[in-house]
């Protein structure tokens, strides 16, 4: 199953790299500063795998920039980041709560942030994998309200948001190809 979830983002990675236009560097910067980067740190996580192995996940809030989700992918590998995952449900549903504090969700009546999940699968249920170990998501999803809903058979990749402010925060399948999105990049270090 995991060499299956590979192929299908190797392919899917390759097919999408044909659409998606080129990001240059200069395009990373505010308006204000050209040397300031638009990544906004978004808090730290200490936590424990099924394993046993402790690591500690900084994650980083790329602003006022909507991206595909293979785009977002790539920025953040060209800052040496990653998109993000969630090891445990723990720190899924705790970073649901802080992800609610964001501005741009408090403000926005639609709102999403693309993480680092992806699904081949066309049918519900749908199992998502995380794309940067090729995982199986072992532990249920905390969902937005009506989600996930595969919506015209293609929302394979997995973000945050909800779809209106009087609904809960919450997992969503979204287009991979759409530009709607903001993203959440991560850097992680294992802990001795």
């Amino acid at each position: 199953m995991v060499t299956k979830i590979l192929i299908f983002v190797a392919a899917f990675l390759l097919v999408s790299s044909e659409h998606h236009t080129e990001i240059s560097s200069a395009s990373l910067h505010t308006n204000s500063s050209p040397k300031q980067i638009i990544f906004k740190p978004f808090g730290e996580y200490y936590g424990e795998t099924k394993n046993g192995t402790r690591y500690k996940k900084k994650y980083y809030f790329f602003e006022h920039f909507k991206s595909t989700w293979i785009n977002a992918k790539i920025i953040c590998k060209a800052f040496n980041l990653e998109l993000a995952t969630f090891e445990t449900k723990d720190e899924a549903d705790n970073f649901l709560k802080k992800t609610a504090a964001i501005k741009h969700f408090q403000d926005n009546n639609e709102a999403y942030v693309l993480v680092d999940g992806m699904t081949f699968m066309s049918e519900l249920p749908m199992h998502f994998y995380w794309t940067n170990s090729g995982l199986k998501i072992p532990y249920n999803l905390t969902w937005a309200e009506g989600e996930p809903t595969n919506g015209y058979k293609d929302e394979n990749c997995l973000s945050i948001g909800r779809a209106n402010k009087n609904e809960t925060l919450g997992f969503n399948d979204i287009n991979c190809n759409e530009n709607v999105a903001e993203f959440l990049c991560q850097q992680t270090m294992l802990i001795q």
